[in-house]
């Protein structure tokens, strides 16, 4: 549609007016003429969906919706340097002042506190875990807590996959979930999403308007979930985890109330000095990371081990020895196809052997009190042999032919075992000589 210069003003106030007209509409009246209205202006629907809700977010207004609109503000910094070391030992302090932990959860919780004010300077983001076994563990406390020390901090006790992604495009908060046993093993395209967002550029593809384009919408940003049992693996590799217990009588803790958390809010703004002070620091820092750290767990430490590095004090050492504390509670935590694994290979040391039969193999795990293999899936009933296979075959372990004396059977050789044992279990590869099996995996003994 071409028009002259006087013509091109008057269109433009035009649509202006119109425009300023359907923002003041609730949003089904809107609805009803959105389409009629683009069509009369020449100009896509979507495109004028935009500029309605633009209008309406500078009269204050959404008229028509339902709810709230969301005020997300950054703290205000602080406005005096601040001293890293101090600053963490101080957050460390407040924490255990409301909450029992275990050994080093509190440390973790000041310090991934302080990475979600400046984890726009990270590759990764990772993910913090509060798990319980049961109820009044204190894991809602702690999100409470973290509410007050982080920036931009969303509570929700439910989410969707659509909210997740909107939300962060628009406001890269900071998410605290509680309840995630309640809805998140059910979701598998909101678990994909929380796994894009473990690292910077990660983003979810939607098709969006009218027209149905595709966007990207981004998904990096920090997330704290809360729940009882563990959360998926792939999202718990990606993932600090602390593990609360219930406290005893004599563990004492003053009550914590949002309302009257003026020195944790207080810390937040001091926070928001540090990093603003040291944030160019942060992005080119690159930390030590312990040797026996690899993948995901090396990633998701980086971001903690450089705050404790540019902290300073004793920041540095203790944080690694926090984590060291921190990562070998979780080999508790490892999947329970692993511990398939090493559970099998501990059977060829306890028969000396470097080959077993399948339905030996299924007998054993069937008898292991304290393991899952008696009670297995959802039947509840013994693992079998063929349920044993389909598990080592994420491995690339696959049953064979063996033979014992003048008989053959379907079984399992030691030497096909050992690359995952090695890799998975952190056990130096083997020979396939009856002989070294005793030496070799008498670490499986204790497994």
């Amino acid at each position: 549609m071409l028009h002259d210069s006087a013509d091109d003003q008057n269109f433009e106030s035009s649509l202006d007016k119109e425009v300023e007209r359907l923002a003041r509409l609730p949003n089904l009246d809107y609805e009803l003429c959105r389409k009629e209205v683009a069509g009369r202006f020449d100009v896509r629907a979507s495109v004028l969906d935009s500029e309605v809700a633009n209008a309406r977010r500078d009269d204050g207004g959404d008229t028509g919706r339902q709810g709230q609109p969301l005020g997300l503000d950054d703290p205000e910094p602080w406005p005096e340097s601040v001293d890293g070391d101090a600053l963490l030992d101080e957050i460390v302090m407040r924490i255990r002042r409301y909450l029992v932990l275990p050994d080093g959860g509190a440390e973790v919780l000041a310090l991934w506190a302080v990475h979600a004010h400046a984890f726009e300077a990270f590759y990764f983001t990772p993910r913090l875990a509060i798990t319980a076994p049961e109820k009044q563990c204190g894991k809602t406390v702690v999100l409470d807590v973290l509410e007050c020390l982080t920036p931009r901090s969303i509570r929700t006790e439910n989410l969707t996959t659509a909210v997740l992604f909107r939300i962060v495009d628009a406001h890269q908060p900071t998410l605290l979930v509680d309840e995630f046993d309640t809805f998140l093993k059910h979701s598998d395209e909101l678990r994909g999403a929380i796994n894009a967002g473990h690292r910077r550029g990660g983003v979810m593809l939607r098709c969006d308007g009218d027209d149905n384009e595709v966007r990207a919408f981004k998904t990096f940003a920090p997330v704290a979930m809360a729940g009882i049992g563990n959360l998926p693996e792939t999202i718990a590799d990606r993932s600090i985890s602390i593990s609360m217990r219930r406290a005893l009588p004599d563990e004492t803790v003053k009550p914590f109330r949002g309302d009257r958390a003026h020195h944790e809010c207080e810390l937040s703004r001091r926070i928001a000095r540090w990093v603003a002070d040291n944030y160019s620091a942060l992005e080119a820092h690159e930390p030590n990371v312990p040797c026996w750290m690899f993948n995901r767990q090396a990633d998701n430490w980086r971001p903690l081990l450089t705050i404790a590095d540019l902290a300073g004090g004793d920041w540095p050492e203790h944080a690694r020895a926090v984590a060291e504390k921190v990562c070998g509670s979780d080999e508790d935590e490892t999947s329970v196809r692993v511990q398939l694994l090493m559970d099998i290979g501990a059977l060829f040391h306890k028969h000396n052997t470097d080959r077993l039969a399948s339905a030996l193999i299924a007998q054993e795990l069937a008898e292991m009190e304290d393991r899952p293999w008696p009670e297995w899936g959802k039947a509840g009933k013994p693992i079998t042999k063929v349920q044993v296979a389909r598990q080592l075959k994420h491995f690339n372990i696959s049953s064979g032919t063996i033979r014992d004396g003048a008989k053959t059977e379907r079984g399992y050789k030691l030497e096909h075992l050992e690359d995952a044992l090695s890799r998975y279990g952190r056990f130096p590869r083997a020979t396939t000589s009856q002989t070294n099996v005793s030496r070799t995996y008498s670490d499986f003994q204790n497994v």
